[in-house]
């Protein structure tokens, strides 16, 4: 998709400029090494975890079923964010692909990521309804995470 007063072949990238395709097409075929060996460790979190709820669920208390809710938990929010991770590293070497993306799902997608944070810091995070959007679904999604990680990490409490 061009640019607002660019030439209609012309294609979006980020920062408003090429990047060095050659760079960043090394660096996503790194990242998606990096990613895969990543995966099958959080595969195996989410399995054995996910037996020893099946299995065993009925000899363990509630503190001991929240813990492992939480490596489930855990281990797919890590796998999201090396997914988006991957995606994000290719996309730097394509242009933006712009589709409808509703902000609301993606603050709440976000806000459930960092739910233990939020608690810990005793943050309370409020939004007004947000808009659908076009814009790149995986630029939004990294922006509300950096905004709400520095939020928590940089904020008094």
């Amino acid at each position: 998709m061009a640019a607002p007063g660019a030439p209609a072949n012309s294609a979006i990238h980020p920062l408003g400029a090429p990047p060095d395709v050659d760079a960043a097409d090394d660096l996503a075929r790194f990242a998606t090494l990096i990613s895969h060996d990543f995966s099958g460790p959080l595969r195996a979190m989410r399995g054995f975890a996910g037996l020893v709820v099946d299995n065993a669920t009925e000899r363990l208390n509630d503190e001991e079923r929240s813990y492992l809710g939480e490596i489930i938990t855990g281990a797919e929010r890590m796998q999201a964010l090396n997914d988006g991770l991957v995606a994000h590293l290719r996309a730097r070497s394509a242009p933006l692909e712009l589709t409808a993306v509703n902000l609301d799902a993606v603050l709440s997608s976000c806000l459930d990521e960092f739910r233990s944070r939020i608690a810990d810091r005793g943050a309370r995070i409020t939004a007004a309804s947000l808009p659908v959007v076009r814009a790149d679904g995986t630029a939004i999604r990294l922006v509300f995470h950096h905004l709400l990680d520095n939020a928590l990490r940089y904020s008094a409490g």
